[in-house]
């Protein structure tokens, strides 16, 4: 699995405080317009838990993680196809 988030997405309560952290000085959004997330493996931890460990780059620089994963339900859609949710942190 592989996520790319886009850095202009970032949410802060202060304006300025938002272009401070997208400035050069910071996350320098204008070169590093994204952060990615690429999966390497998936632990279980437990009754509907995860770990899922990968690499996250940030401002051109990759360190290994890991989300830890929960399984938030299912339901069916409109269309009758099954879904399901997850969160992570």
């Amino acid at each position: 699995m592989e996520v790319t988030l886009p850095i202009s997405g970032l949410s802060a309560l202060a304006t300025d405080f938002k272009d401070h952290l997208t400035s050069a000085d910071w996350l320098d959004v204008a070169k590093f317009p994204s952060a990615t997330f690429k999966s390497t493996r998936v632990e279980n931890a437990g009754k509907e838990h995860w770990k899922v460990i990968g690499d996250l780059t940030i401002h051109g620089v990759t360190r290994e993680v890991t989300l830890q994963v929960e399984h938030s339900g299912g339901a069916k859609d409109p269309w009758g196809n099954q879904r399901l949710g997850f969160s992570a942190k």
